[in-house]
Parts: structure tokens; C-alpha cells; sequence
């Protein structure tokens, strides 16, 4: 039944920035084969601006969209492998929040960050840290309306690091918290849902945290925010073997 779900939103949400693509570049075609009288007009020149951007804005939703399926069939037969590495989790968080406070910003979010590092530096994968990282700040943002978004970072005991994230938002309900870690899950099914969005974000990340050795829990209560909490192991070490049953998510869930 979630597969069915998952492929009918998906279907939506592929076809809509798709759809804009198409439209928007036929668009332009159009125009720049009409001459060059409106392309040396100001207003000509921003309204093309304009549409370049939106073209940009739906093609890397549409990328996001399809990175989220690849990543989850990778993990699932077990073709992902962390790229292990030092990496500098303060710069590493500063650069991520910077990244997002453009999304931030339209809907007037202060994001806080909270860095409490005596040492920096940790073994892990940077990109799939990042990614998680990614993955729940841009979901804290999304679902808040009004208020902040604040990710705090620190050293909760020897060789071991907590981030958590906190949002004012919309929060999630009580008898979903025990669904939000599992693929294709959304509180929202339907295709006219206000937040689109695969469902497969937070269960990515909680198989990149397995991967990792680090754990993931939540605190929400509705209409007043959720808290996510990740702890993680210092240095991650590589391991030879297979992702825990919890991976295999099309056979748990049939």
C-alpha cells in the first residue's frame, strides 16, 4: 500500500518541475527567435532572468527528487560505502547553515547555530554527514512558518558528538512519530499536500547514521516544534559488514 503511495506522489511531483522545464524553455526559445528588440529592453531582460531562474529552481528540485530514490536503491542492495575522512564538523556546519539560509530567509526564519567544540575535527564522510545534516535542517525550515530553526553541536562524552536540530514549527503528532523514520511514510499522502517532498529524507538519514554508527531519536509535540537528536561516534570506522536488518526496508514493509 506505501509502495503504490509512494509511486502515485512521486509521479506528481516528478511531472510538475518537469513540466515547468519544458514549458519555460519553449518559452525562450520563442522569444530569442523573435530578434533582439525585447532581449536589449531592461524589462525583456528581467522577465528572461526570471525565467532562467525558474527553470534552475525546478530542475534542482527534480534532481533532489531523483538523488533521494538513487541513494535509498543504493543503501537497499547494499552499494553505498562511506568515504572515509577527517573532516572539520565546525566549518563543515557553518558552510551547510550558510547554504540554506536563502530558504531561510523568503519565510523570514532566523536559523541559530550553537558550536561547542573544544576539537573539530571527526573521521566520517563529509558529503553523507553533510546530507544528513541537509536533510534535517531543510526539513525543520520547511515545516516551520514562523519562529527559528537552531542546530546545536557539541561533545556529549569522550569521542562521542551530538547535533541537534530544533524547529518552532508545525511539530508531528504523536502516532506518527513511530512512521517518521520509515521509507516512503508522509503524514500528508496526498498529491495536493502543502510540503511536497519524496518521504524518503529522514529514512535516508537514518540508514546514513547506521552506516555511521550514530543513532537518531525525536521529540515533537504538535503545533509547537520538533527536536532532532544524532549522536555520533568521533571517528567512524569502516566495517565489512552488511547493514543491519533495519536496511532492508522493501522486505520489512511488505
Amino acid at each position: 500500500r506505501l509502495m503504490s503511495v509512494f509511486l502515485a506522489t512521486m509521479s506528481h511531483d516528478l511531472r510538475t518541475p518537469l513540466n515547468a522545464i519544458i514549458g519555460f524553455s519553449q518559452i525562450l526559445l520563442r522569444q530569442s527567435n523573435k530578434g533582439n528588440d525585447d532581449a536589449r529592453s531592461a524589462r525583456g531582460h528581467q522577465r528572461q532572468n526570471d525565467m532562467v531562474q525558474r527553470i534552475l529552481t525546478n530542475g534542482q528540485h527534480l534532481l533532489a527528487l531523483i538523488n533521494d530514490i538513487l541513494d535509498l536503491s543504493k543503501i537497499e542492495a547494499g552499494r553505498l560505502d562511506l568515504r572515509l575522512e577527517t573532516v572539520n564538523l565546525r566549518e563543515l556546519t557553518a558552510t551547510t547553515v550558510a547554504s540554506l539560509q536563502s530558504l531561510a530567509s523568503q519565510k523570514q526564519i532566523e536559523v541559530k547555530v550553537e558550536i561547542s567544540l573544544d576539537n573539530p575535527l571527526v573521521t566520517n564522510d563529509f558529503n553523507r554527514l553533510r546530507q544528513v545534516i541537509i536533510n534535517l535542517l531543510s526539513n525543520a525550515i520547511k515545516f516551520t512558518e514562523r519562529g527559528h530553526v537552531c542546530i546545536s553541536v557539541y561533545e556529549s562524552a569522550l569521542n562521542q558528538l551530538t547535533i541537534t536540530v530544533e524547529d518552532t514549527g508545525i511539530g508531528i503528532a504523536p502516532e506518527q512519530l513511530s512512521q517518521i523514520f520509515d521509507a516512503f511514510h508522509q503524514s500528508d499522502q496526498s498529491v495536493s499536500r502543502k510540503h511536497q517532498g519524496t518521504g524518503l529524507g529522514l529514512a535516508i538519514t537514518s540508514l546514513l547514521l547506521e552506516m555511521m554508527e550514530g543513532s537518531i531519536e525525536v521529540e515533537s509535540e504538535l503545533g509547537q516544534g520538533s527536536r532532532f537528536t544524532i549522536t555520533l561516534p568521533r571517528h567512524v570506522k569502516v566495517h565489512d559488514s552488511q547493514l543491519s536488518e533495519k536496511s532492508s526496508l522493501f522486505e520489512a514493509q511488505a
